[in-house]
């Protein structure tokens, strides 16, 4: 299951932090470091990339789960990579969907992206903008994002 950067600890779950630990596929310094590079890619993977290029930037990881439509793929999941390849018309790499609890951690600057309590990875987004002179927005799902 593939889930947004998001992540926390309420005072109800705080007796389950065990429990919830437990659910982590792999702990933080077994699993790859990924920078994102905005407008650019994520780790290996570069926007604009035909599946193909994915598959060979993931050294040669063949998805588990794909879905298609009109001859052409609209996504790719690759569960050992812990990433969701997802395509756009061309078809081309146009997003990656990250999976939290399994592989990688994802930072962009100075900023961790992966295992963090939601209001503090925006604040910290909110920072690195603002040092950036960048404009940071939150679209529709909640999350921060900054303009290109």
């Amino acid at each position: 299951m593939a889930h947004k950067i998001t992540g926390g600890v309420c005072r109800v779950c705080e007796s389950m932090v065990g429990v919830v630990v437990g659910w982590w596929k792999r702990k933080p310094e077994e699993r790859p470091q990924w920078v994102l590079d905005p407008l650019a890619g994520v780790g290996p993977l570069r926007f604009g990339m035909r599946s193909d290029q994915v598959k060979a930037a993931l050294g040669g990881a063949t998805p588990g789960v794909s879905q298609g439509s009109d001859g052409r793929e609209l996504w790719q999941r690759y569960s050992d990579e812990g990433v969701t390849a997802i395509y756009g018309p061309e078809p081309q790499l146009v997003a990656v969907a990250v999976d939290g609890m399994g592989r990688p951690q994802v930072q962009v600057g100075d900023v961790e992206l992966i295992a963090r309590v939601p209001s503090e990875a925006r604040k910290d987004i909110h920072e690195l903008a603002h040092r950036q002179s960048a404009a940071v927005r939150v679209n529709w799902s909640g999350d921060p994002e900054v303009a290109a």
